[in-house]
């Protein structure tokens, strides 16, 4: 057959019998590439020949047809690369990555050659964000950081690609081809933008921040003193040398200078191995006046070539090194060469200008520079090509999968305001089932991807395709609507099984359809008071056969293979043993007591995490009560803010006829269930919704016994009390003057504390997954869409639950520090992740808080106007209302009097209005 034509031709390649095996082909391989190899001698098409009889042969000895795809896919990407189709290249990169077997050393290889390609196609970003996973993938593999700064240096950050090249450094301080770019960039920002800090660790590299190296300026300057300082003491009086001595005392003059000397050679070589030259004469390469503009000499340089009969140009290749840059950049980005005279550089026109094609200028060809760090993917080493800003609009986005906007047209088209209309989006089969596929295509991930996937994805694809960082509102429209569907029907189908789940449960005990079940719903954020807040409630109800508790936890559920400082305990330590490094003077020593103290570091790390994993789980509840929890468990790196967490809870709701929001840390009163549900029903309105703050409560050992209620059992009422820094609302709770004869009507929430119909949150409003790392917020949005769509929300006349909450400190989500590994000692401001990461999550909290402002009619005048769909206000009740009920006005940043007081009379508060602390 055709296939087995296809292997005796490769077979005859590589010199090889039919039945040789794996380590034979390969051994066949490095021979016959050796020697067709175009740095040998060879033709590249006798070397392309070799490199696909060897994949061909290599599919013989895949796995599984997942490792046949994935090498298949790769294959076809690297072909795909050498004749520079670059964007069908990242297109097999992207497939072999969804069908990706082997491991996580196949997978940062892949992404490795996905960002060779971007970069290659001049889209930076795509780079970047593959140049990451990369790192993620495998973070002691040194060419994620070299691919990394590859993105870098194409978005002209230069000081962010030299850290990358310090990171890879750090692994293998001798690689030469890291030292190389390394150097080169370290120059292009001391010509450009002055002398910055450069750091060339050892091997290993665990020293803090504060042993960090001197930068180039620094060390030149000190080398100028020391110089000056050994002629000075060649001409000095004998009174200068009485001083001078005191500095080297026990030394004569001949043994203070060889000291000066060998301090200054010593900084000589520090300079020389950066590739800084001697302050003795100019840096080389430096030719033009400072005070002409190279532009205009590259410009005039230009004329001749484009008057000629030559095809019009936009960009030009160095003749040093073959990079290809814009016509207008003033340094090569590769090389550092300045591009200033004509004979430094070649129009290029074989890169196709925007907006339209050129013919090939075969005469001007790119050369290939590899990474000398590895050899995942070929290619040239390009740099920065800026886009056009003159770019027409029909060509913009042409990158982009077109099979995707008449896939999502039906998403459009179906597009809906509330929940139970796009649940029949999911109920059924046929088109429904296409527009979840088409949801999935528009996120570029195969069906049935997991959550935290896909929440990454949309993040990446939000940011990028944000209205605010220059996208098309229609195109970020259907990318959030996209998600919405694959989340909620993720939702209906998780909701659908716990409802057959708790019907048969009902059926079995013989219970009434009739009794009314509570749904408790619980985050846990590495929290080990978690899972005794859950006994306590179950033991205090009345009726635990008719509560149920949905728990998210999230925690430390993956073992961490270095030292981190995720955990309390390691870090008193890691803070100990690094206020002892301080004190060791010789930088070796101090090294190698770093290192010695890690394995007792990593030992604890092990101990304490075991202690989470253990409090996390419903397995450490009793027996009889571990029925009646059910569980979500999510890597606390994950978790994007309460928000989101709430809207993953939704997944564990069986149809329970009330819904119970609660803390981790809380105590409850005997018969908690009854009394809630006889304060709902004396609430005034059809659609109530109790809510309010939960005073304090002494903690007790003793879970079998009810909380122990303060002597001031007044009711708390939520009120405003200002603004935070971006003018969203911030609320507290204050004391009733008298217990009320009814529950209290408020405006405000409290997502602490809320007891409704699970119609309010699982129909009417639902959580907005949307608005990510939201410190402020949340509980306002949530009370005007509450208000908007017809609820009323009440004080209750009793407190029925008190918070136990009795640490000083409580880890939260913004507090974790992300240093670890090599940089557990590294500057505190890598404490909030990688600068990718940290631009992402700001991005985000930024997005959300204009979110919510857009939802309190204060929209940011700097940020463009989101359709919020079904996360928008309700149309039962107007937003104006709320807003002049409320006392709250954003626009303003004012809280009026009533606000402080959460809508009641001043006089019915026990202290009066809170102080006035607008914004």
């Amino acid at each position: 057959g055709d296939g087995k034509e296809e292997d005796v031709t490769a077979d005859v390649v590589l010199g090889v019998e039919r039945d040789a095996t794996e380590e034979e082909v390969r051994r066949a391989y490095r021979i016959r590439a050796s020697e067709c190899h175009p740095d040998k001698g060879g033709s590249p098409w006798a070397f392309q020949t070799v490199q696909k009889a060897y994949q061909e042969l290599l599919e013989r000895f895949a796995g599984d047809d997942g490792e046949m795809e994935t090498k298949s896919c790769k294959r076809r990407g690297m072909e795909a690369f050498r004749a520079k189709r670059f964007e069908e290249a990242c297109q097999w990169f992207e497939r072999a990555l969804r069908a990706k077997e082997g491991g996580e050393s196949q997978t940062a290889a892949l992404y490795s050659n996905l960002a060779a390609a971007n970069c290659a196609r001049q889209d930076y970003k795509a780079a970047l964000r593959a140049s990451e996973r990369c790192i993620r993938e495998r973070p002691d593999w040194i060419k994620g950081y070299y691919r990394r700064a590859e993105a870098l240096v194409g978005l002209q950050e230069f000081e962010k690609a030299e850290r990358a090249l310090l990171s890879a450094l750090e692994l293998d301080p001798e690689e030469p081809g890291i030292r190389e770019m390394l150097a080169q960039v370290t120059q292009q920002n001391d010509r450009i933008e002055g002398a910055r800090s450069t750091k060339i660790p050892q091997k290993h590299d665990t020293l803090p921040y504060w042993s960090k190296s001197q930068s180039v300026h620094e060390l030149t300057q000190e080398l100028q003193n020391l110089t000056n300082a050994i002629g000075a003491i060649e001409i000095a009086t004998e009174g200068e040398l009485n001083v001078l001595s005191k500095s080297f005392p026990g030394k004569s003059v001949e043994e203070m200078k060889a000291s000066l000397r060998a301090q200054a050679n010593e900084k000589r070589a520090l300079l020389a191995s950066r590739g800084s030259p001697d302050p003795a004469g100019p840096p080389p390469g430096i030719a033009s006046s400072p005070h002409t503009d190279p532009t205009d000499t590259i410009d005039s340089a230009l004329k001749p070539e484009r008057s000629s009969n030559l095809p019009p140009f936009q960009k030009i290749r160095c003749k040093v090194c073959g990079n290809i840059v814009h016509r207008h950049m003033k340094v090569c980005t590769s090389c550092c060469l300045p591009l200033t005279d004509s004979k430094f550089f070649e129009p290029c026109f074989d890169v196709p200008i925007a907006g339209g094609e050129v013919p090939i200028y075969q005469q001007s060809k790119p050369r290939e520079i590899a990474a000398r760090s590895g050899q995942d993917a070929l290619g040239p080493n390009l740099s920065k090509l800026r886009r056009e800003a003159c770019q027409p609009p029909q060509s913009r986005g042409k990158g982009r999968d077109e099979s995707k906007g008449s896939a999502l047209s039906k998403l459009r088209k179906r597009k809906t305001h509330g929940v139970t209309k796009q649940t029949t989006l999911f109920g059924g089969v046929g088109k429904e089932d296409n527009i979840l596929t088409a949801a999935y295509t528009r996120l570029g991930l195969p069906s049935a991807t997991g959550q935290a996937t896909l929440r990454k994805r949309y993040f990446e694809l939000h940011m990028e395709e944000h209205p605010d960082k220059g996208g098309e509102a229609e195109d970020h429209a259907s990318l959030c609507e996209a998600y919405n569907c694959i989340s909620q029907a993720s939702i209906l189908e998780s909701q659908n099984m716990h409802k057959q789940d708790a019907d048969a449960e009902c059926r079995a005990q013989g219970s009434s359809s009739a009794s009314a079940r509570i749904f408790v719903a619980m985050v846990c954020y590495r929290d080990s008071e978690g899972i005794r807040t859950i006994e306590h409630l179950l033991r205090m109800a009345s009726h635990k056969d008719r509560v149920t508790v949905g728990v998210l936890w999230q925690y430390a559920n993956t073992e961490f293979q270095d030292v981190t400082r995720y955990f309390t305990e390691v870090n008193i330590l890691t803070a100990e043993i690094e206020n002892r490094a301080v004190n060791i003077p010789d930088e070796g020593e101090r090294q190698k007591y770093l290192e010695t103290c890690l394995p007792q570091q990593l030992k604890l790390q092990q101990r304490e995490q075991a202690k989470e994993i253990a409090s996390h789980t419903r397995k450490s509840l009793p027996d009889d009560l571990q029925a009646h929890v059910r569980e979500m468990h999510m890597n606390f790196l994950d978790a994007d803010g309460s928000a989101y967490s709430h809207h993953l809870l939704e997944q564990l709701w069986g149809g329970e006829e009330f819904i119970f929001l609660i803390d981790s840390r809380v105590r409850f009163v005997k018969g908690w269930d009854v009394l809630l549900m006889e304060e709902h029903s004396c609430c005034p309105s059809s659609k109530s919704i109790l809510t309010g703050t939960c005073l304090y409560s002494k903690p007790q050992e003793d879970l079998g016994t009810a909380a122990e209620e303060p002597a001031d059992n007044r009711p708390p009422v939520i009120t405003a009390v200002g603004f935070s820094r971006g003018g969203v609302p911030i609320f507290s709770g204050q004391r009733l003057k008298e217990v009320p004869q009814q529950p209290k009507p408020t405006f405000f929430w409290n997502p602490s504390f809320s007891f409704s119909k699970a119609e309010a949150l699982m129909n009417d409003v639902r959580y907005d997954p949307h608005m990510a790392h939201l410190d402020h917020g949340e509980d306002i949005s949530m009370a005007v869409r509450f208000f908007t769509h017809g609820w009323d929300c009440f004080c209750p006349r009793r407190n029925v639950c008190f918070s136990s909450d009795s640490t000083p400190y409580r880890k939260t989500l913004w507090d974790e520090d992300h240093r670890s590994g090599y940089r557990l000692y590294a500057e505190p401001y890598e404490s909030s992740g990688t600068e990718q990461e940290q631009e992402l999550k700001s991005f985000q909290r930024l997005s959300s808080r204009r979110r919510v402002l857009q939802l309190l009619g204060a929209p940011d005048s700097d940020a463009s106007q989101i359709d919020l769909g079904i996360h928008g206000v309700g149309e039962s009740r107007s937003l104006e209302s709320f807003l002049s009920g409320s006392g709250v006005d954003c626009k303003a940043g004012e809280l009026h009097p009533h606000a402080r007081c959460g809508g009641l009379p001043a006089h019915a508060l026990a202290f009066g209005p809170p102080p006035k602390c607008d914004r």
